[in-house]
């Protein structure tokens, strides 16, 4: 202070050299606090948006699992929907599934012949009675049957020929050809 003229009492009004280097290295050192805080609060702000962008992907990524996880649950249960009515036909008591089926196959041909009657006769107005269809498909069935029935037998007669052939020609190779089996041949 002795370099400044001035007494103590007008000391703070003094614009010496010495007074204003003080005053300036207190200027630089608060500058240089506030040049580190705004530093440490960039690089919080920075952190945060970081760490903000993370959660927003996250969020997203959540969301997209979140809507997949619906979408299945939804996929599953018309899954386990199907499965339940195909548990239910297949431990549903045999009559009732036949009747079920007896009827949706009646229902359809009901249909296709009431179709196909309308096409031969020209008509529209043309209908059979459900009991006209049973018994037409009773008839049908036992028809069938018959047919399989006689396709066997001829099946099992012709099988027996061959047999008995096998059985003719094994006698005469060996030559024990009886009265019997001469009249059994003669036959055929």
């Amino acid at each position: 202070m002795a370099s400044c003229p001035h007494s103590m009492d007008e000391s703070a009004d003094c614009f010496c050299p010495a007074t204003m280097l003080l005053r300036l290295q207190s200027c630089l050192t608060a500058r240089k606090h506030l040049q580190e805080r705004i530093s440490s609060l960039e690089y919080n702000l920075n952190h945060k948006k970081s760490l903000l962008e993370k959660h927003k992907f996250d969020a997203r990524t959540y969301d997209d699992a979140l809507k997949k996880c619906i979408e299945d649950r939804a996929a599953l249960e018309a899954k386990c929907a199907s499965l339940e009515n195909e548990l239910m036909i297949l431990t549903m008591p045999w009559e009732e599934l036949a009747k079920t089926e007896e009827s949706t196959f009646a229902n359809e041909s009901k249909r296709l012949r009431h179709v196909k009657l309308e096409k031969k006769l020209g008509q529209t107005d043309v209908s059979m009675s459900t009991e006209q269809l049973k018994n037409s498909n009773k008839e049908k069935e036992m028809i069938a049957s018959a047919g399989i029935q006689l396709d066997n037998l001829m099946e099992n007669t012709r099988k027996l020929a061959v047999d008995f052939a096998s059985f003719k020609n094994r006698v005469r190779k060996h030559g024990y050809q009886s009265e019997e089996l001469k009249k059994s041949s003669n036959s055929l």
